[in-house]
């Protein structure tokens, strides 16, 4: 019996709600009139009649018959006044119904009022409510504004049809183009280099933004373990140490910083390397500084002797090895919880197997048991 009666109440919940996303169902905005007879704030989870809709327009109205003007939209949901609440604002205070039954059938036997349909009404009199169509909201707060210039106790009610609002819609946002020609990109003999927002030195009191590609790039050997990019910009000088120093491995040594004026080697905190036949990339800054000189590469990604492409015209990047390794603060997150919940565990379990169960029990029919202080 009881799940019969949950199953009715799940039934009569499901119906209001298809009934209010699905049926001829709209919000309603009542702007204007007299300030003092603002209605009462209405629960948005309700759906309001025609019968109640038809009552609150009476109210609102009494018996002054205020011109009406109401703005119409085929579909008008309330995601439409949320997403068009800053220019609606010129509409100043209104009263606000979210889910109204037919409500245009209800302005259109208005009592008392000679309703009509135009597009663009020159005035509206008293006893008089014009149903206008409109096709953007952005339009309302003008039309508004004019109406109120010749008769400042207009009514003025924005509803639509219906909302047919498909909750499955998605809004594209713009996204901000990145601007290529910051990026710096070339192949320079053995010597594939990428960073797309470009290299940032500073020295002293001067800053350098080194954009696009370099002036001259050129490698410099040095045996076979050995090997050095130079970059030319306009300004600035700097050199890219690479070592070979053990079998499959390539470290980025530190990176020689010159202009008019000094010869700086700048070195990295942590050791940068990659294995042959990968490109090296990190996402993170890569600074190399010495005393008041410093080289910051973002987002870099270089490799000595890249792959070609299909065609063999081409240069590529190889797999990346990236500069985060294999410990990186999710995993120490899971390993930190997962030791907390096996400790957890491990004592509930060590609690559960201390529990001791009785080894005596009393008969009824028989002498009592009689537990000494010792036991």
């Amino acid at each position: 019996m009881g799940s019969r009666k949950m199953f009715a109440l799940g039934f009569l919940i499901l119906v209001e709600i298809s009934a209010i996303i699905c049926g001829d169902v709209a919000p309603v905005l009542i702007c204007g009139g007299d300030a003092v007879d603002r209605l009462e704030p209405a629960n948005p989870l309700l759906k309001t009649s025609q019968t109640e809709f038809t009552e609150i327009l009476a109210n609102k109205v009494g018996g002054s018959r205020s011109p009406m003007v109401v703005f119409e939209q085929e579909n008008f949901c309330v995601e439409d006044i949320t997403r068009n609440k800053h220019q609606l604002s010129g509409l100043g205070l209104c009263d606000y119904l979210s889910a109204v039954e037919a409500p245009l059938s209800s302005l259109e036997d208005l009592d008392g009022y000679n309703v009509s349909r135009e597009e663009k009404p020159e005035t509206i009199e008293d006893g008089q409510a014009v149903i206008v169509s409109i096709s953007e909201l952005s339009t309302v707060p003008e039309l508004y504004r004019n109406f109120v210039a010749n008769n400042p106790n207009l009514i003025a009610i924005l509803t639509g049809v219906s909302c047919s609002y498909n909750r499955l819609e998605r809004t594209r946002r713009a996204v901000t183009a990145r601007n290529d020609t910051d990026a710096i990109l070339f192949y320079a003999d053995r010597i594939l280099f990428y960073s797309p927002s470009g290299i940032y030195a500073k020295t002293g009191s001067n800053d350098y933004s080194l954009l696009g590609t370099p002036s001259n790039t050129s490698t410099v050997e040095n045996g076979t373990t050995q090997i050095r990019l130079d970059m030319v910009f306009d300004t600035v000088t700097l050199r890219i140490q690479f070592t070979k120093k053990w079998a499959g491995y390539w470290y980025f040594e530190h990176v020689i910083y010159e202009n008019d004026t000094a010869t700086e080697t700048l070195t990295s905190d942590s050791a940068i390397y990659f294995p042959t036949g990968f490109s090296y990339h990190c996402s993170l800054k890569s600074v190399f500084y010495s005393n008041t000189t410093y080289v910051n590469i973002t987002d870099i990604q270089v490799q000595i002797d890249p792959t070609l492409s299909n065609n063999n015209s081409t240069v590529v990047f190889s797999d990346g090895y990236d500069c985060v390794g294999f410990t990186t603060i999710p995993i120490w997150s899971g390993i930190f919880v997962t030791a907390i919940m096996a400790l957890i565990m491990i004592w509930g379990l060590t609690m559960i197997l201390d529990i001791r169960t009785m080894d005596r029990f009393d008969d009824p029919k028989g002498k009592t048991i009689t537990v000494g202080s010792a036991e």
